[in-house]
Order: structure tokens, then sequence, then C-alpha cells
């Protein structure tokens, strides 16, 4: 797995990223159907207006290659067969390579409207710089191409002589119409609808959305930049045809009829590749396809891709960004962690990536050996689960319960200040059923503590300190080290106006849970504990005192979590299910995680090949990592 401790979507939504190789691989494998489909992805044909020069090439499988950076990317595209015929002689180039580089933020969407006009572009140029209103020519171009204008569409111009915008408000639609630079004398004209606004382009110059960086070895001064702009021409007229490369960018069908996972269908996509400075290879340069869901705007997109987004033992990934991951697949599950909650009981914080209670929430009922019960609550925004870089914070401030429910009088009360760190991963059954789960690292947050606030006059330093071992195992803090934490505050005590406050120790707490979780068999136990627990918890009777455990918050919220990633409705008893089989390891029995993580990628396959979920982790992104079966 990456080491990394971040892994950027760069305001995306998702992000898809996989290898050179992989794509080069699938473009190879694929190459007969492609071209089938699309004969000009194999054929380079190209003029002069003069038909002094012309080149027909027979093209192999094209391939990425070092050299691209951003929204940059290299392909090559060998000729098996074919001949240039140029103004100083005649060419035979079979064998040789064509190197080009193509700008990523020309290719055209797959839901997006995108032509490109060449005959008679010079004349259409004319009339969108010389008119408001569309012209015959004008409307002739778009009918071409299958779009039509109606008579009152207007023209605005974005740049002289560069760009323009063409609206028409009979169907309330706006194209974009860029002159392109192929260095030569004949003009094209590319033309885009956009879906999202910020996505517009507002070129300064001609637009130059392939560069021919080497084609053959014809070193005539004059043949050679000759050919160069008539291969440039004949790519820059079958732009649209780039989708082979990126064939996998459809919208979501599988997840789109599931409500719960309709937020991952894409509505927008950009491109963008990141190579190493150094040793580029293509098992180690990416190629990524940059998405926004359900309409949403990225305010400022960027198309660059981080250099860790496919993990080093992956052969693809997915990202899926922290706001996502918090809206929908953390939040959803924080209900779950509060007896009789509601989800419009909290509030998603986005920028702080948190979500808080906005209301006083019972966190549980409990009943004491001698039947006398205590509800421990919380006040409005003493809660928060936290998406902090690799891992999640769950934070109580002030979870408190009365101690008259022990004296029958007002006395006093607990309060309670926790914090836990938790690891999300895959847990694998021996059948390879792979369910999203939590694990404990030893680190922890260096802030529990119980304490207790009574009444002088009811004060005695043995109650308290039953009154602490309680409060205490309800972190995680039990027996004799419990008991001897409590002692230790009872006899540091304080004593303000009438009241004693007893406080226990956060260093000794933390070491406790430490030194537990350090030990393999010992953070066994505490987790299985957890989910004991939580099953306990659940039940719709009072709950009895000992299974009072903070930490099987975490495991209800695992449980809730790994229902819904699992396609499975919720309910308690399926709950139980999940918590039950995980307590004893039985990873075979509870809800497989690679039923999303397939829909999830199935989008990106060509050709249909299955992928293998490798590893799921927490880079402040969701990062899902595949393998490719051998």
């Amino acid at each position: 797995m990456s080491t990394t401790s971040i892994i950027h979507t760069n305001n995306w939504d998702t992000v898809f990223a996989t290898t050179y190789t992989y794509i080069n691989d699938q473009i190879e494998a694929q190459w007969p159907d492609l071209t089938a489909k699309t004969p000009t992805l194999s054929k380079i044909q190209a003029s002069l207006s003069d038909n002094r020069a012309s080149v027909d090439l027979n093209m192999s499988a094209w391939s990425l290659t070092q050299g691209g950076s951003g929204a940059l990317v290299r392909l090559k595209l060998p000729i098996s067969t074919g001949t240039f015929h140029g103004i100083s002689g005649t060419y035979k180039l079979a064998g040789q390579t064509i190197t080009i580089q193509l700008s990523l933020q020309w290719v055209p969407q797959p839901n997006q409207t995108h032509f490109t006009i060449s005959s008679n572009a010079a004349a259409v140029e004319s009339d969108l710089a010389a008119n408001t209103i569309v012209t015959t020519n004008i409307k002739n171009a778009f009918s071409s191409a299958n779009v039509e204008l109606s008579s009152t569409a207007t023209i605005s111009i974005i740049t002289p002589q560069v760009c323009w915008k063409i609206t028409d408000s009979s169907s309330n639609v706006s194209y974009y119409l860029y002159v392109t630079d192929v260095e030569g004398s004949d003009d094209l004209i590319e033309v885009y609808q956009y879906i999202v606004e910020s996505l517009v382009i507002s070129s300064n110059s001609p637009i130059t959305p392939v560069t021919v960086i080497t084609a053959g070895s014809i070193t005539d001064e004059i043949d050679g930049p000759l050919l160069m702009e008539l291969i440039a021409k004949n790519i820059d007229q079958n732009l649209g045809e780039f989708g082979f490369v990126f064939a996998s960018v459809d919208v979501v069908t599988q997840l789109s009829k599931n409500d719960v996972w309709a937020w991952l269908q894409p509505t927008t996509n950009e491109y963008a590749v990141v190579e190493p400075l150094y040793n580029a290879t293509n098992d180690t340069c990416n190629f990524a396809i940059l998405s926004m869901v359900n309409n949403n705007d990225n305010k400022k997109p960027v198309l660059q891709v981080d250099e860790n987004a496919v993990d080093p033992n992956a052969s693809h990934s997915l990202l899926i960004s922290p706001n996502m991951f918090l809206t929908n697949m953390l939040a959803p599950g924080v209900s779950s962690v509060f007896t009789g909650s509601d989800p419009g009981q909290f509030t998603i914080d986005a920028d702080n990536l948190t979500v808080t209670n906005n209301q006083k929430l019972v966190w549980g009922n409990f009943q004491l050996d001698s039947g006398k019960t205590i509800t421990l609550s919380i006040e409005a925004e003493d809660f928060a689960m936290t998406l902090s870089t690799d891992h999640i914070k769950v934070n109580f401030t002030n979870l408190s319960f009365p101690i008259d429910g022990i004296f029958n009088i007002d006395v006093g009360s607990v309060n309670i200040i926790w914090a836990a760190t938790f690891n999300i991963a895959l847990q694998e059954g021996n059948d390879s059923n792979k369910t999203l789960w939590f694990n404990l690292p030893p680190a922890q947050e260096p802030i529990s503590s119980v304490s207790t606030v009574m009444n002088q006059t009811y004060w005695d330093i043995e109650e308290a300190s039953g009154i602490l071992s309680m409060a205490l195992s309800i972190i995680g803090v039990a027996g004799l080290r419990g008991a001897k934490i409590a002692s230790n505050a009872t006899r540091t005590a304080l004593v303000r106006a009438g009241v004693v406050e007893a406080t226990t120790s956060t260093e000794e707490a933390l070491a406790y849970i430490t030194s537990t979780l350090r030990d393999a068999a010992g953070g066994d136990a505490f987790e299985r504990a957890a989910a004991e627990s939580a099953i306990e918890m659940m039940q719709p009777a009072l709950t009895n005192f000992k299974y009072a455990n903070l930490w099987s918050s975490i495991a209800r919220w695992c449980a809730s979590t790994a229902a819904f990633t699992g396609f499975l409705g919720g309910g308690m008893q399926l709950y139980e299910s999940i918590l039950s089989n995980a307590a004893q390891k039985d990873w075979n029995s509870t809800p497989s995680f690679t039923n999303f993580a397939n829909a999830a990628i199935q989008r990106y396959s060509f050709g249909g090949q299955s992928q293998n979920l490798a590893n799921v982790q927490l880079k402040e992104s969701l990062q899902l990592n595949f393998t490719t079966p051998q």
C-alpha cells in the first residue's frame, strides 16, 4: 500500500486512475473491435487543398507513452502501411511511428455535443466575425453535424478571431466555437456544447488540441513539417474518436439503479496524466478520469492527478473525495451510534470534514446490578466524528449521567471525555469475501478521562472510587488497573465551595489502552468486546451496565456502513448478525464490500474485463485499489 498520508482529488468528486500499461494492453486487445466501430482510428488520410501533397496511412494499435503532464498526454501511433506524397518526394512509411501530444481538455466528454467544421471553415469564420445572428453558412455547417440551429440563434464574441459563443434561445442551448491552429493554411473550427459552465474554456489564441512531435524519419525541410501538418489536421478533424482511449467513461448504469449509490453517477468528466520525474515507465505513469457527480460544480477545475493516485501494488484505483466520503459514507451511519436517533439530528461540516450532533442525544440506557437505571446522554455539539487524514476520530465531550441514580438523591454527576481513533480496512474470509470494518491502532488520542462532581456532604472516597471505576469501564479501562486509576484520582480530589471533584489521569488511561491494543490478543479481545457490547446496546430492553462500552460506538457505525456498502437494507436484526459474525471474526458471513467496489469500477473496464478488489485505505480520500486477473 501507499505510505503517503494524503492523496488529493483536486476538488473532483471521484478520480479513476490507472497505469499506462493497463490502458495500452486494453487498447491492443480491443483494437480490432475499436477500429471496426470507428474506422478512422486505423487510418490517417489528409491532403492540401491544392492536392500538392497527401498522406494515406494504416495504423496499428495506438498507445500512451512518456512525455505527458497534467492535461497533456503523449501517444504513439505505429504505421503498419502507408505512403506520403510530399512536394519534394514520395515516402513509404511502413514500420515507422508517429508521436503526438494531445491536449486532454479538448477531448469531448461522452455526453457532450462536439464536432469539427472543416468544409467551408473559412467562410464560417468570416461570418462569425461579422454577424450577431447565425448565417446560412453557419447553419449549414451545424446541419452537416446533425445539429440544427434556429434562425434567431445569436453570436457573441469571446475572443476576436479565436472564440465565439452561439446561443439558441429556442432550445436553450449554447455552443462554443474555437479556431484550431494546425500550423497550416486551412482553418478548422471545433464546436463544443458544455454541460457545466465552469468547464467552459475561454481561449485567447487559436487552440491546439493536437501537436505532432515526430512523424517517421523524413528529414526533408519541406516535406517533414508538411507531413506533421497533415497528420495534425486529420487528427483534429477526428477529436471525438479519442474516446476509444477513454471508452470506459460512461454514465454509471448499475449504480444509478440503486438510489443509495446514485451519488456516484458522474455528470461531467475530464482527463489528466501524471508521470514520475525520474525513471518513468508505463508501469509508473498514470492516466486519470476526473469526475463530478450529480451535477456538482468544480468551481476551479484543475486537470491534475495526484502522483499517488494508483497504489504501487494495484493496476488501478478509484478515489472518492473527502467530502463525498464524509457526506455519503461516513455520515449515514452516524445515527446508529445513538439510541433512537435519526440522521436529521446531525450536521455535516464539510469544511472540517466532521459530523456533529445538533441536539441533545441519548447514547444508552443501562441497568445497574442493583436494579437502578442510568441514562448516558450528551448535549448538542458535544459529539463529533471526523475524517482525519488516514483515520477517523470519534469524540464525546461531557457524556454524562447523574449520580442520583445510585444514591436516590441529587448528589452530583459523572462526566466522560472520550476520544478514539480507528482505521477502516477490508477483513477477508477464507472464501475471499471482503467486508469493510475497523481496526484500532495503539496510538490513541491522549484526552480521555472521567470525572465525578459530588456534594461534599455525600463525599466518600470508596464510593467515589467505585463510581469512577464504573465510568472508566465505559471508556475501556477496567479491572484492577481501572480501580487503581480511580483510587489515585480520589486521593487528589479538589474541594471547592462544598463540592468535591475527582478527575482520572489522562496519561494513565491512555497507557492502559495503548498497552492493551499493542498486544495482538489484547487488541482482538478489545475489538470483540466492542462488537459484543454493540449487540447488547441494540436490544429494545435496558442494557446491563457491563455492556456500556463507548468503543461499541465504532462497531455500531461499522455495522451500519457494512450493511449499506453490501447493498443490504438496514435493520436491527441485520446489524446484530453483522456484529455477531464480526465478533467471531467470521468474515465469510458478513456483507461483501466487493459488491459496491465492483459496481463502482465496472464502468472503467475495457471489454468487460473483471477486476479484483485488493484493498481499501483512507488517505483523506477513500482509495479503492484493484488488480487485474492474470
